[in-house]
């Protein structure tokens, strides 16, 4: 990695622009995906909890 920053036919601000706005389009990915799998495992577990028998004391 560092030796295609290194070799990259950006100059040093433009680099700098590029990478910032990779790093900023992967976190916000990362965010999204992450908040899509919690609604699906609160979903799933919702299901599980109301197929699961009560119990009594």
């Amino acid at each position: 990695a560092v030796t295609a920053l290194l070799l990259a036919p950006y100059a040093g601000e433009e680099l700098r622009t590029r990478t910032r706005d990779r790093i900023e389009t992967f976190r916000d990915e990362v965010r999204e995906a992450y908040a899509t799998r919690v609604a699906q495992l609160e979903d799933e577990l919702a299901t599980l909890r109301s197929r699961a028998p009560v119990k009594e004391e």
